[in-house]
């Protein structure tokens, strides 16, 4: 499974306005954990719009990843797996 980074910055927004106002940590709260694998459940496992165009631009030697972009992703999949 894939998450965006909107997904990824909506999960941390909602981890942490969870935390401020319950005076918890969010990390461990059952309710906003099951609330966000709820919502990732639903997102389809290949979106195949993107691996069409993405297969394409490998094929011509068009596909370039920024570092930056591959470090991010890294962290939020890290962050991502942390709240399972």
């Amino acid at each position: 499974m894939q998450i965006s980074e909107r997904e990824i910055r909506n999960s941390l927004h909602r981890l942490a306005e969870t935390a401020y106002h319950e005076g918890k940590s969010a990390y461990r709260d059952p309710d906003t954990v099951n609330l966000l694998l709820a919502r990732i459940q639903h997102l389809p496992e290949v979106r195949s719009e993107k691996v069409r165009v993405l297969r394409k631009a490998i094929r011509e030697a068009r596909y370039r990843v920024p570092s930056e972009e591959v470090a991010g992703k890294l962290l939020g999949r890290i962050i991502a797996d942390s709240l399972r």
